[in-house]
């Protein structure tokens, strides 16, 4: 199998996925919490407390919430500093997702202070 092969699969596993996960975490907002009116943390429990005080759906309420913090990291941090937070994002989201790293196993890195080591996070 190619490398180029090998990485497409890699990426469509990768949104297979995510979007199973975003496709639960749907599921139990609208068959549990929603209709019993519990409520959660963050900008999806305020987007809740919306919907039961005036009816506006939270899809809406989340998304103008969101794009509220978006545009003042924007105003507060800049363009470049934002596109540098979605870079690391994706970052992360990968070494969650990657089962060779630090997270599943032990990997060699190099600290701040240039000494390398070997650890492993999850005991693996």
């Amino acid at each position: 199998m190619t490398p180029r092969r090998k990485y497409i699969l890699r990426e469509a596993e990768d949104y297979l996925f995510i979007t199973f996960g975003l496709m639960l975490m749907a599921f139990g907002w609208s068959v549990f919490l929603l209709p019993n009116e519990i409520v959660t943390g963050g900008v999806t429990g305020i987007s809740a407390i919306v919907y039961y005080a005036t009816g506006i759906e939270v899809q809406v309420t989340y998304l103008l919430i969101n794009a509220a913090f978006l545009i003042a990291a924007i105003k507060v941090l800049g363009w470049s500093e934002i596109a540098e937070a979605l870079r690391e994002s994706e970052e992360l989201l990968r070494a969650t997702l990657d089962k060779d790293s630090l997270l599943y196993g032990e990997k060699e890195f190099r600290s701040g202070a240039g000494d390398t080591r070997r650890e492993g996070v999850c005991g693996h």
